[in-house]
């Protein structure tokens, strides 16, 4: 039984540093994407759907071409939601396998 305490112990402070380690991860990898430059029509469109749905609770599907900023677009819109202040954790969808 001390065994199994002290193994959840050890995980729990292993998931506690891996933690740590993404927020920090996050805070300074993509400092350079702080601001979307651009003026165009179509970008203006988009930044106002970012400023209306990151006001939401609500899931948000972002499709596009390689390249295209959809990663930005996503950070986007969790510095400006209400969960701006946890972890964002980016899954490249592609790089999962089909089962």
């Amino acid at each position: 039984m001390e065994k199994a305490f002290e193994e959840i112990k050890t995980l729990k402070d292993q998931l506690y540093k891996e933690n740590i380690a993404l927020r920090v991860r996050n805070r300074t990898r993509h400092h350079m994407f702080d601001e979307i430059v651009g003026s165009s029509e179509p970008l203006r469109r988009v930044l106002t759907q970012v400023a209306k749905v990151a006001a939401t609770d609500s899931t948000v599907l972002i499709l596009g071409e390689t390249g295209t900023g959809k990663e930005m677009i996503a950070r986007a819109i969790h510095r400006r939601s209400k969960r701006s202040n946890r972890a964002f954790i980016c899954v490249n969808c592609a790089a999962i396998p089909r089962v």
